[in-house]
């Protein structure tokens, strides 16, 4: 087991996670968004929030919503006894849906109760329950170091880039780049700052 992130003198260090859950599952061609989609008998999200709540030392999981979908988390969230969880309605984007998670620390939210703000922020996709507590150990402590993480793997697939005409024109030498991945984290500093200038 890894341990927790390191607490500086001032005490607690906090961290905290936003899911942008929003999506309407389109690429999938369903009518249910895959976030809601049943695995092994429960949400796919209340898989990933399961392994969120793992960690101990994730002091709160902010999961962005839409808001037409923001009474079927409710009840996910009771229904599993999940804890530690506050829920914020979405953006019409991604992009905006985050940011709408990053502002529930700053107290801008609608359907939760109020937050501290962290030192650390994981952003992580609400349909990937696979992740672990050493990835997200090792992104926190990047970020607090660098400011921002991520994880990221080598290149599996091949990657083209097509000529005008739609053929081949090259393609990326996979041993030279990586794909990134989530989760991601950053010292909220940064990260807040960073959307306000978006």
């Amino acid at each position: 087991m890894s341990a927790a992130p390191a607490r500086g003198m001032d005490g607690e260090r906090r961290v905290a996670a936003v899911l942008p859950a929003g999506g309407s599952g389109e690429r999938m061609g369903g009518c249910t968004p895959k976030q809601y989609c049943p695995v092994l008998g429960r949400p796919l999200i209340s898989r990933t929030l399961e392994a969120l709540e793992r960690v101990g030392w994730i002091s709160d999981i902010v999961v962005v919503v839409a808001s037409e979908s923001a009474d079927l988390m409710k009840n996910i969230v009771h229904r599993y006894g999940h804890k530690r969880v506050t829920l914020v309605e979405g953006g019409v984007t991604r992009h905006r849906s985050i940011f709408n998670g990053l502002k529930a620390f700053m107290g801008d939210h609608t359907l939760g109760a109020g937050l501290q703000t962290p030192e650390v922020v994981i952003i992580h996709d609400a349909v990937r329950p696979f992740v672990n507590e050493e990835t997200l150990l090792q992104v926190t402590n990047a970020a607090r170091q660098y400011g921002a993480a991520g994880a990221v793997r080598p290149l599996v697939s091949t990657v083209i880039a097509p000529s005008s005409d739609g053929c081949l024109d090259h393609s990326l030498e996979r041993a030279k780049h990586r794909a990134s991945e989530m989760p991601q984290a950053f010292l909220f500093d940064v990260i807040y700052k960073a959307y306000l200038q978006c």
